[in-house]
């Protein structure tokens, strides 16, 4: 008997649990927004909305609304359709037209905000909600929850105007976007579908014939797919201008280090700028002190970066304009080398020299021929290290010898004279490596812009700190022309290009007191942190 009293409760409970959620449901309708009539139906006896159900009629849209399963319309009144003139919107567009009625039923309980519905015309309309309005995608909504037959009216402020997604606004723009856009677009690649293709029969060899399906494909689809109307994106979008000035400041920091720019540097800078464009995620608020990582893992740092704060809304996202953009240095700049002899290329005169170079406390100094080298198995060259030797005076005599200088780049001329000129350095973090004549070379410390770099530095191993050819060699850098040994990471402060000075100083302890320095060459890595 307990048994059924238990059971007979439980009962009771779901039910009463089902009439409760059932209530909920419904607790939005009363009598006066029941209707027996379909959508199409009810809209025909509200002569408010006579010049919309025409629109609808006209573009053969009319007839989705009186169809046997849930729907929702989004109305205009007669007054906003007089409006649409100043809009720019014509109702005689069936797209436009079928982007206010959705396949489900969307009871304003159902609404919510950030609530994305996918219209009859396959783009979806947004729902923004705050304490004192409810816009359905850029139109105020007005009047709700008139329930029919088949589905609701709710009636908007304005006949709504369809968002394209991002491919399709790329398609859309001028020539003044045309260097990005032709990028991206030019990626496609037409494909063949098999599987959405259906079988219609067999040519004379046996092979099967389809109705053939084609669909895009295009690398940066699989990162970030701005074609699909299911993504929801941010992109940044650079026009003309921003790319040409980028690359500009490109050409300018390379010419700075001596380099001239190549095809392979304008590849690598256009494979950063389209891999740094797409963010799967929806990004409304940009921290200037934050770095944003793109869908191809590229870091975007708004501190250098600059874009339009104003964000334009697509179907699946939003989309920025660049004002500003620049090539990190760590992309393109995969070392910067020099060797210190280039200051005998400088004019002759002592003044224009002392502003490159300055010894200190020195008795002798100048570049001196050392050990011949064969890397010719390499692919390299046969030649001479030339260093710069320098030697200190006695012991006894407190200041330490040193060679300071900026780093310096080299041309040779039409008549194959060679002149220096000096090397401006991208601002920003690098690791420093040196290389000497190192057998019994003493102890040094070093500088950067007077800042102490290292401090009783052995460099008599010949690995790795023998000229530049034993070990710390770059990837696909011959043997003969590596890195050297790693001083550590120093800063180059400021913005832009910047002048340095490298100080290298004898330092008394180790193999002895002679002060006999031979430096050849130094190179500059930048870090990860380098942008």
């Amino acid at each position: 008997m307990k048994r059924i009293v238990y059971i007979l409760g439980l009962v009771l409970f779901i039910i009463a649990a089902c009439n409760e959620k059932w209530n909920e449901h419904y607790e939005e309708i009363d009598d006066s927004s029941v209707s027996s009539l379909n959508l199409l139906q009810y809209l025909k006896t509200q002569p408010n909305y006579s010049k919309f159900v025409t629109a609808l009629e006209e573009t053969g849209v009319a007839k989705e609304l009186e169809r046997d399963q849930n729907l929702t319309i989004w109305a205009v009144n007669n007054d906003a359709m007089d409006k649409l003139t100043e809009m720019q919107i014509t109702f005689t567009d069936t797209f436009i037209m079928q982007y206010h009625v959705n396949y489900l039923s969307f009871g304003y309980s159902k609404l919510y905000d950030g609530l994305r519905m996918k219209s009859i015309s396959g783009k979806y309309i947004s729902v923004t909600m705050n304490s004192d309005s409810t816009l359905i995608s850029n139109s105020k909504l007005i009047n709700k929850n008139q329930f029919c037959k088949n589905g609701v009216v709710h009636e908007i402020d304005n006949l709504m105007k369809p968002v394209i997604s991002i491919y399709e606004y790329l398609l859309t723009l001028g020539n003044e976007y045309s260097t990005i856009v032709d990028t991206i677009i030019n990626a496609n690649d037409t494909v063949f579908d098999p599987s959405n293709s259906a079988p219609i029969g067999v040519d004379t060899t046996g092979n099967t014939i389809y109705d053939s399906v084609f669909i895009i494909k295009n690398p940066l689809l699989e990162i970030a797919d701005f074609k699909s109307e299911f993504s929801q994106l941010t992109m940044f979008l650079p026009n003309n201008s921003v790319i040409d000035n980028c690359l500009e400041t490109l050409n300018n920091q390379l010419s700075s280090i001596g380099r001239s720019s190549t095809h392979n540097d304008t590849v690598i800078a256009f494979n950063w700028i389209k891999g740094a464009l797409f963010y799967n995620n929806i990004i409304r608020d940009i921290d200037p002190n934050t770095d944003l990582i793109s869908a191809d893992n590229k870091v975007w740092r708004p501190s250098v970066q600059k874009i339009d704060p104003k964000a334009i809304a697509m179907s699946n996202g939003l989309l920025y304009n660049i004002t500003n953009m620049k090539i990190p240095n760590n992309v393109y700049i995969t070392r910067i080398k020099s060797l210190v002899h280039y200051y005998e290329f400088l004019p002759e005169d002592s003044a224009t020299r002392a502003q490159y170079i300055q010894f200190y406390n020195t008795t002798s100094y100048g570049p001196e021929p050392m050990d011949t080298y064969d890397f010719t198995k390499y692919g390299g060259p046969k030649g001479v290290y030339t260093i710069v030797r320098f030697k200190g005076a006695s012991p006894s005599d407190s200041l330490l010898s040193a060679v300071e200088f900026s780093p310096l780049k080299i041309e040779t001329l039409e008549d194959n004279s060679i002149l220096a000129s000096e090397m401006l350095i991208p601002a920003g973090e690098y690791t420093l490596y040196l290389g000497f004549r190192s057998l019994k070379h003493p102890f040094v410390n070093v500088y950067i812009n007077g800042n102490m770099a290292a401090k009783e530095l052995n460099v008599a191993n010949s690995n790795p700190w023998n000229y530049d050819r034993v070990t710390q060699t770059a990837p696909g850098i011959p043997k003969y022309d590596g890195l050297g040994g790693a001083v550590g990471n120093v800063i180059v402060d400021g913005n832009g290009l910047q002048h340095i000075k490298i100080k290298i100083e004898f330092n008394r302890i180790g193999q002895g007191t002679a002060e006999d320095m031979q430096p050849y060459h130094w190179a500059l890595v930048p870090t990860a942190n380098n942008y």
